[in-house]
């Protein structure tokens, strides 16, 4: 019972994530591969604590190649495998993207790798996300793919920046 307890009790490294926390303005960019012009799109997310302080809950809403879009996202910390992770879904979407990783308390960066079912392929395709913490009122996200080729190139970068 006691490791139980210990396993399901938030600490210092669900802190950590407390500067995502709050209602944010998001300015987003998507490259559809290498040397392509980022489309750009605005939005919004917020951001809360949810199961006593375990999870991260954001809801995102804006818009994606010209149409309404909405997404939702758990940020949390496995105590047990020692892992930050996330979940993603959103509204263009059925299938769920899972990512694990570590955050570096020096860079103020969470980095992430994971993977998802391209929907044109049926390919799994694997991804990098890295979000640093710029400051208190701004943070950056960047999810990172591979191309045909196996190099990797920026695919997404949103720039939170906190609401008044």
């Amino acid at each position: 019972m006691k490791a139980w307890m210990e396993a399901g009790t938030p600490d210092e490294r669900h802190k950590q994530l407390q500067p995502f926390i709050g209602k944010w303005k998001t300015e987003s960019k998507m490259w559809m591969g290498p040397n392509t012009a980022p489309s750009v799109s605005h939005g919004t997310a917020t951001s809360r604590w949810v199961l006593d302080g375990r999870i991260i809950q954001e809801e995102y809403t804006g818009t994606m190649m010209g149409k309404p879009f909405k997404g939702l996202s758990l940020l949390g910390f496995d105590k047990i495998k020692g892992k930050y992770y996330a979940t993603w879904n959103d509204s263009m979407s059925t299938a769920i993207m899972y990512s694990e990783g570590d955050y570096n308390t020096e860079t103020r960066e969470l980095t992430m790798h994971g993977e998802y079912i391209d929907p044109v392929s049926k390919e799994k395709r694997q991804t990098k996300l890295v979000t640093r913490i710029e400051s208190p009122t701004h943070h950056v996200f960047e999810m990172y793919e591979l191309n045909a080729d196996g190099q990797q190139f920026k695919a997404m970068q949103i720039d939170y920046r906190k609401s008044k």
